[in-house]
């Protein structure tokens, strides 16, 4: 009996750790997409805001040929 309850906690323990791995993997990968949408998305910013000038004497933003 006591070897079960034993086998029974080894399991439950390795479970545990399992569960704790997958957990800290999701997260890391989560971080690593969020980072790479959010750099995407900045360059985008970046290259919309050099084409664009703003333009003072219209007071507006102008787009600027290539």
């Amino acid at each position: 009996i006591a070897a079960e309850e034993r086998r029974q906690e080894a399991l439950f323990y390795a479970f545990v750790v399992i569960g704790a791995v997958l957990f800290l993997a999701g997260i890391f990968v989560a971080v690593l997409l969020l980072r790479a949408v959010l750099k995407k998305r900045r360059k985008r910013q970046e290259s919309a805001s050099k084409s664009r000038i703003f333009d003072v004497k219209r007071r507006r933003f102008v787009n600027k040929g290539p």
